[in-house]
C-alpha cells in the first residue's frame, strides 16, 4: 500500500505547516510585534537542531527509529491540542513551538530510517524522491488550509493540526502492520562514496537555505516591491509545488546523473538562474524563479538525502546529520538573509545568495572529487563530520 506509506509524511508536513501558522500568528495578535513572532520560527528552528545532533550521536537503529516516529507524531499532536486547552498567555506559543520543533525532527529523521524498509520496492532514489513529494505538498498545503480555517475561528488551526496529526498516527500503525512488515528485502541503494555523502551536505545545505529563508523573505520582499498579499502566497505556493514536480520528475531520470556527473551542476545553474531573476524585483520574473527555484531544492534534498540513506550501515547518523544541516541553514540563513535584505535591499541580498550558492556547491563538488575514491554503499567507513 505505497499512497498510505507516503500519506504519513504528507499528514505530518501540513501539521507542522498549519502550526508554524498558528503559532506566529497567536503572538502577532497579541503583541503586533514582528520580531517577538519571528523568535516561533526560531525556536522551531534551534530545538530542531538540537534533535537532530542528538540522533546524529545516538544513531538509532530501525526499530527504536520506528517508536521515534510515533514519539514525533505524538508530539506534534500534542503541540495542536495543548494550546486549545491551555494557553494562559501569548509566551506559551513559545513553549508549544518547542513541542513542533522536536516533534518534527524525530519524525523527519526516523522516519527517513524506516522508509528503507519500503525501498526495496522502489530503490532508495525513488523511494527518497516519493518522500519529498509528500512533504513539499504536505507544507504547501498546511499553511493554506490554516489561513482559510483561522477566520472563522484562531483555535480552528490548531484543532486541524491535532487532528491530522492523529489521522497519521493511524495510517502509520497501518502502514507499520501491512506495509513494513511485509517488505524487508534489502533495499537497492546508489552507489554511493564517501565523498558522495560530504557533497550531499552541501547540497542539502543550500536547499534548506533557499527553501526557508525565502519562503521567509517572500512576504517582506512582495511587500517592498508592490505585489499584493495573494500574489505573494501564490508565489510561494507554487515553489513548494514546483519542489513537488521536481522531485517526480527526478525519481525518474536520476539514472542519467550517476553516468554523466556533470548534470549535478544543474543543481548550482537553477539557483544561479532564480537569484539572477528575482534580483530584477519584477512579478513575470519572480513565477520564473519560484519554479526554477523549486527544482534546485528538490535536486539538492533528492541526492544529498539519496546518498546518505545509500551509505546503509551509516543511514541513521548520515540523515541526522543531513536534517542538523537543514536546521543550521534554516536559522542562520533567515537571520543573516533579513539583515542584509534591510541594510542593502533585495537585489544585493539575491546577488550574494547567489555567490553563497557558487562557493558552497563548488566547494562540495571539490570535496566530493578529492575524496570520492571511497568504498560504494553498504561497506562506506563512516565519514568524520
Amino acid at each position: 500500500m505505497p499512497l498510505l506509506v507516503y500519506a504519513v509524511p504528507f499528514l505530518a508536513s501540513i501539521v507542522s505547516g498549519a502550526l508554524l501558522f498558528a503559532f506566529p500568528l497567536t503572538v502577532t495578535e497579541a503583541t503586533h510585534d514582528t520580531f517577538l513572532s519571528g523568535i516561533v520560527v526560531l525556536i522551531s528552528g534551534i530545538t530542531y537542531i538540537i534533535t537532530t545532533f542528538v540522533l546524529m550521536i545516538t544513531k538509532p537503529a530501525d526499530r527504536l527509529s520506528l517508536i521515534l516516529v510515533y514519539v514525533g507524531l505524538g508530539l506534534l499532536a500534542a503541540a495542536g491540542l495543548f494550546p486549545v486547552l491551555w494557553m494562559p498567555n501569548w509566551q506559551w506559543a513559545y513553549i508549544y513551538t518547542v513541542g513542533q520543533g522536536v516533534g518534527s525532527a524525530l519524525f523527519l529523521v526516523c522516519f527517513q530510517i524506516v522508509l528503507q524498509a519500503v525501498a526495496a520496492r522502489y530503490s532508495i532514489a525513488v523511494a527518497f524522491g516519493n518522500f519529498i513529494m509528500a512533504w513539499a505538498l504536505g507544507y504547501a498545503v498546511g499553511p493554506f488550509v490554516s489561513g482559510l480555517f483561522v477566520g472563522a475561528s484562531p483555535s480552528l488551526p490548531l484543532w486541524f493540526a491535532t487532528g491530522t496529526a492523529l489521522v497519521a498516527i493511524v495510517l502509520m500503525v497501518i502502514v507499520e502492520r501491512i506495509d513494513l512488515s511485509a517488505h524487508r528485502a534489502e533495499p537497492n541503494p546508489l552507489p554511493v562514496t564517501a565523498g558522495d555523502i560530504r557533497f550531499g551536505w552541501a547540497l542539502i545545505f543550500l536547499g534548506g537555505f533557499f527553501l526557508t529563508t525565502y519562503r521567509g523573505i517572500f512576504p517582506d520582499f512582495g511587500s517592498s516591491v508592490g505585489f499584493s498579499a495573494s500574489t505573494t502566497g501564490t508565489l510561494l505556493l507554487i515553489l513548494f509545488l514546483s519542489v513537488f514536480i521536481s522531485a517526480y520528475v527526478l525519481r525518474k531520470i536520476y539514472p542519467a546523473f550517476l553516468t554523466k556527473p556533470w548534470l549535478l551542476f544543474l543543481n548550482l545553474l537553477a539557483y544561479i538562474v532564480a537569484c539572477a531573476l528575482l534580483a530584477t524585483q519584477t512579478l513575470t520574473a519572480a513565477y520564473v524563479a519560484v519554479v526554477v527555484l523549486g527544482f534546485g531544492i528538490a535536486m539538492g534534498y533528492f541526492f544529498a538525502g539519496s546518498y546518505a540513506l545509500s551509505d546503509i550501515p551509516n543511514k541513521s547518523r548520515n540523515v541526522s546529520i543531513n536534517e542538523t544541516v537543514v536546521g543550521v541553514a534554516a536559522i542562520g540563513g533567515p537571520l543573516v538573509g533579513s539583515s542584509v535584505a534591510s541594510q542593502y535591499g533585495y537585489s544585493w541580498f539575491f546577488l550574494a545568495s547567489l555567490v553563497l550558492s557558487a562557493v558552497v556547491f563548488i566547494a562540495g563538488y571539490i570535496s566530493r572529487v578529492v575524496s570520492g575514491r571511497g568504498k560504494t554503499a553498504g561497506t562506506t567507513p563512516e565519514v568524520s563530520s
